[in-house]
């Protein structure tokens, strides 16, 4: 698989993603690759409405106000690289610490490219794949829950 790399034209990497307002690619070498901000902009699913189905009646009584939205999951790929193996680890264990870290109300995302403040916590990782040819590189799926 090709990585396809999120094409930036009037903007670097830096400052693209903010995570509790840290800079991802400053700090830990990251940045997203391209589709993986579609999950972002994907109009929520909501929760099933209470329904009565009444013997004496045909179908049934659905009640539609004040319907609420589902939790969602979502996958986000992201790159991480490193100059050596040595600091590729040292940024993805930095990267994980802070993931892993104990927060009340989440992680606050930032997406520069959406201008939109996202909250989310951190699931585990499903995939990774390492690219060794000049820079170290892990290529992520990263699962978070998107809180609303």
């Amino acid at each position: 698989m090709r990585l396809e790399i999120l094409k930036l034209t009037d903007m670097t990497l830096n400052g693209s993603i903010l995570l509790d307002d840290i800079d991802v690619f400053d700090t830990y070498g990251v940045f997203a690759i391209r589709g993986s901000l579609d999950a972002l902009v994907k109009m929520p699913t909501m929760k099933a409405p209470t329904s009565v189905s009444l013997i004496d009646q045909n179908g049934e009584m659905v009640f539609l106000q004040n319907r609420k939205v589902d939790n969602e999951d979502m996958a986000l790929t992201f790159l991480l690289s490193g100059f050596s193996v040595e600091e590729m680890w040292r940024k993805r264990d930095a990267l994980a610490a802070h993931l892993k870290a104990d927060t009340t109300t989440g992680n606050k995302l930032y997406v520069r490219a959406l201008d939109r403040y996202f909250t989310i916590y951190y699931k585990g990782c499903s995939s990774a794949k390492f690219y060794q040819n000049g820079k170290k590189r892990i290529e992520m799926v990263l699962n978070f829950r998107l809180l609303n």
